[in-house]
């Protein structure tokens, strides 16, 4: 399958012409400010100790820490995750001895297709947003106050944050938590980077992580090697691979494939090439 031209109006020139405008002075902010942080953690460093400078100092440490390491994963490739270390802590206390399977791939090997089918079915607006789906977030928001079932809001940006760092309790610290660091995310990585990283560390089995580990799993292919019909297939995963079976794929799955097929078509080659 081989998604349309999907013809780009004025209207929508001009709407990502604001977007852009408005990321820009998003990141522009984010850079004062750290800029104005640094400065001062110096100077925390610096006072005489107490109790209350000891706690200032270490604040100013795990504030450098945080930024360098956001720094270094744009160009080095995180071994783990925190969400894998969490897995894994858990199963063995239950007994399990075994590995996780991860392997990482650069994006290069990733067939566009791929990355295509999990743009469409987990963020459709992934190449233009700040990391955060603001009308969607809102709607999320009234839903629960007016008592109805929580739905998930969380862009991909979210979502590598949360896998990442983090980990996946529904709790309003959490969330807080998560939005800080994704902005720092979506200031100092680009878009195919974070792209990158959260193919490669998301869950495609209770054991498997990232699309190359899975595509080996499931298919008994690398991930550069395989079919529309099995990238998507794999993706339809993504909103609970504990729950969802690659290898026994439900009719609910089936009707998701579908689903994404569609969206493909409708993204177009435009979103290829963005790729």
């Amino acid at each position: 399958m081989r998604p349309h031209n999907t013809p780009v109006s004025f209207f929508n020139r001009q709407k990502s012409l604001v977007k852009g405008v408005i990321n820009g002075a998003l990141r522009i902010l984010v850079v004062a400010f750290i800029a104005s942080t640094i400065p001062v953690a110096f100077w925390l460093w610096r006072q005489p100790p107490s109790a209350l400078n000891i706690g200032a100092r270490v604040a100013a440490l795990l504030w450098f820490v945080f930024l360098g390491s956001i720094i270094l994963l744009r160009r080095i490739n995180p071994p783990i995750s925190a969400y894998m270390l969490q897995t894994k802590s858990r199963l063995r206390k239950k007994g399990w001895r075994g590995e996780l399977s991860f392997h990482w791939v650069d994006a290069s090997h990733f067939p566009p297709f791929l990355c295509l089918a999990a743009v469409a079915f987990e963020d459709p607006n992934f190449p233009e947003h700040t990391g955060f789906a603001w009308g969607h977030m809102v709607q999320v928001w009234k839903s629960n106050r007016a008592g109805k079932p929580l739905r998930g809001a969380s862009t991909i940006s979210q979502q590598l944050v949360k896998n990442l760092f983090l980990f996946p309790s529904r709790t309003y610290t959490r969330k807080i938590i998560e939005a800080f660091i994704t902005i720092f995310v979506e200031t100092f990585w680009s878009k195919q980077r974070i792209l990158e990283i959260y193919l490669n560390i998301v869950q495609f089995d209770e054991t498997v992580f990232g699309v190359e580990a899975g595509a080996r799993h499931f298919f008994g292919k690398s991930a550069s090697a395989l079919t529309v019909d099995e990238a998507s297939l794999l993706v339809t995963v993504l909103p609970n691979p504990l729950r969802y079976r690659v290898d026994a794929p439900s009719e609910e799955m089936r009707s998701r494939q579908q689903l994404i097929y569609e969206k493909m078509a409708e993204l177009g080659d435009n979103y290829l090439e963005w790729l």
